[in-house]
């Protein structure tokens, strides 16, 4: 028998039959006598009745300044009608659910209203449930204060609800049910069914992460990487493969993960201007030296108010990075490997900690990231 926590993102619940899927999965665990606290994010996506965006939106149609206090009271709402839905599902099929506000649960958070921080969990409750073989159906994201006011753990803090649920009740291990089964070496959208990690450290899926294909939450990455509990990433309706990850698993089964980001632009001048300009310096997402006492910065392309100060300027710039993952080949070879594709392919090339970083143009984004995975994991 063991100790599970099982987190279902919005995607997983946005329709009756995703939602049956789920309730499958959960019922599977039950059967084998295994404890089970389920995590549960708002239904759908951003256009959904219950999607958290489509709650922001009813307070921002009345007036876009909105007091964060209230705005996370509305925001709260999606998890706990989720919760309600999955726990009543479970009554039907004959188990006892017990659906759990964060506040219920004992999710004691600062008052960083938007993005607050877990400080304590209280296990008592849960624990109360568990023991005696009901399934907690626990609304993701959200916590308290010790005013006893109702907070948001920030975008994807259902991932964070469920490494520190997990960690703080000792769970044997957490399994994420999200829209990919698993983490890709690619992004599937753009490269056409792509391998898959089946195993992976905590630390470099938060390179991936970080780099651009955030498949949990980045501060639930970083929770797990100061914790021995092993996580699965799966999906529901698409079992073809699932990743492990876990800090026993050092050595990643593919050698790199390719990621990308768009939305930038891009300043280039010489590294003694860049580093003294300050206000380009609180805009910049990241700013890399090259040769020739030069260096560019990456702005988000929304920001418009960075003088020009004799920069060259680029607009509609992407980013694909070369995450690696694995000792495989060395730094060398995979740098050689990218090279032979000709320099004309991309505007800078740079080597970093984690791996290679390309800048391109947008329209150059997806032809390149499909090369650069045939060269690495064949047609």
């Amino acid at each position: 028998m063991a100790k599970i926590v099982k987190k279902f993102g919005g995607t997983s619940l946005k329709n009756e039959a995703r939602l049956k899927l789920a309730i499958k999965e959960v019922s599977k665990s039950l059967e084998s006598g295994d404890e089970v606290i389920v995590v549960v994010s708002a239904m759908g996506n951003e256009g959904d009745p219950y999607a958290t965006d489509t709650l922001i939106d009813l307070l921002k149609n009345i007036s876009p300044e909105v007091e964060p206090q209230k705005q996370d009271l509305m925001m709260s709402c999606g998890e706990i009608i989720s919760a309600s839905l999955f726990s009543h599902y479970l009554d039907s099929m004959g188990y006892t659910a017990v659906p759990m506000t964060g506040y219920q649960a004992g999710i004691f958070t600062d008052d960083n209203f938007g993005n607050a921080s877990i400080i304590d969990i209280d296990p008592v409750s849960i624990n109360h449930h568990t023991s005696q073989g009901k399934p907690v159906v626990l609304a993701g994201f959200q916590g308290r204060t010790v005013q006893g006011e109702i907070t948001t753990l920030g975008r994807g803090g259902s991932d964070t609800t469920a490494l520190a649920i997990a960690d703080r009740l000792d769970a044997d291990y957490v399994e994420f049910f999200t829209d990919v089964p698993g983490v890709a070496v690619a992004d599937p959208k753009v490269v056409d069914d792509p391998k898959y990690f089946s195993s992976i450290s905590p630390d470099a899926l938060l390179k991936i992460s970080k780099h651009g294909q955030e498949i949990i939450h980045k501060p639930a990455i970083t929770r797990a990487n100061r914790s021995n509990i092993p996580i699965y990433i799966k999906c529901a309706w698409d079992r073809k493969n699932q990743t492990r990850v876990a800090k026993s698993d050092s050595d990643p089964d593919q050698p790199i993960g390719i990621t990308s980001r768009r939305g930038f632009t891009m300043f280039k001048g010489s590294s003694k201007t860049i580093n003294r300009d300050l206000k380009l310096n609180r805009k910049a997402k990241e700013i890399f030296h090259l040769e020739d006492k030069k260096s560019l910065a990456l702005v988000p392309e929304e920001v418009n108010t960075v003088p020009e100060n004799g920069y060259i300027r680029k607009d509609r710039i992407s980013t694909i990075t070369l995450v690696e993952t694995s000792p495989g080949p060395s730094r060398k070879t995979r740098v050689e490997k990218v090279k032979a594709l000709g320099p004309e392919r991309w505007l800078e090339y740079i080597v970093t900690d984690c791996g290679t970083k390309l800048m391109v143009e947008y329209e150059d984004r997806e032809p390149l990231i499909q090369e650069i995975y045939d060269i690495f994991y064949g047609k």
